[in-house]
Order: structure tokens, then C-alpha cells, then sequence
């Protein structure tokens, strides 16, 4: 889906021509539905189309702060973690000659039967040398 605010061509089957601005969710919800709704293909046939409802519930996300230290550790990854995983991903992904087509799948990683985490071939093959 392509979105021009100089031109009203489509893209996609959807008109890219600008989309005005609202004042509120429930006035671009219904005025897109309507949009899409109506649109149909050249063979007649209706396309699918995206609806939302113009009532919600709102939830409370609770801050950061909120949350026990039990709680923040499952959420949230703490730097030295991040950095960690950057170098394993990184060693992984030059096994895969950068080239993500090239991506080791799940099912053909080792698994650890006491843990059940999945591990790349590269760090089993880095172990044999």
C-alpha cells in the first residue's frame, strides 16, 4: 500500500489520494471502513477491507516503574544482556554470510535436552575446533 499526498493513483487496489486529517479515532475509523468497504476490484469482486469498532476499552499500562523487580527482569532486557545477544547474533548472522536468505530455520538448530533452548550449528561447530 502506497500512500501520495500529490496524487489521487492507486496502489494496491487502495486510492492513495491524501488522507485528511481528524480530530478523532472513531471519525478516521468509520470514514476508512467506508473507504474500503466500498472499494472493488475491476472484476467486480468486493476486496477485503479493515473495520474497527468506535468503542474501546481502555486498559492502564502501568510505567516501568510500577512493575517489581520479578516482573521488570521478564520485560525487559537489561544491557549487558542486549550487548550479549548483539555479539551471538552477530556471529550467527556471518555464518549466514549476511544474507538472511541464508538464515539457519528453527528446525535445523541443536537443541539443549536440558534446557529446551535452541542453539545455532555455529557455536556446536565452534566447539569441535
Amino acid at each position: 500500500i502506497a500512500i501520495s499526498s500529490s496524487s489521487s493513483t492507486t496502489t494496491a487496489g487502495f486510492p492513495t489520494s491524501p488522507i485528511p486529517s481528524y480530530r478523532s479515532f472513531s471519525s478516521l475509523s468509520s470514514s476508512f471502513s467506508d473507504d474500503l468497504d466500498a472499494s472493488t476490484s475491476s472484476s467486480g469482486q468486493r476486496r477485503r477491507s479493515v473495520s474497527f469498532d468506535a468503542t474501546v476499552a481502555v486498559k492502564s499500562i502501568p510505567t516501568r516503574n510500577e512493575y517489581s523487580d520479578r516482573i521488570r527482569c521478564h520485560l525487559w532486557t537489561s544491557p549487558k544482556e542486549m550487548h550479549h545477544n548483539a555479539q551471538r547474533n552477530t556471529v550467527e548472522f556471518a555464518s549466514e554470510h549476511y544474507d538472511w536468505h541464508r538464515a539457519v530455520e528453527d528446525a535445523d538448530m541443536f537443541v539443549n535436552v536440558q534446557t529446551g533452548q535452541k542453539i545455532h550449528p555455529v557455536h556446536y561447530e565452534r566447539h569441535l575446533h
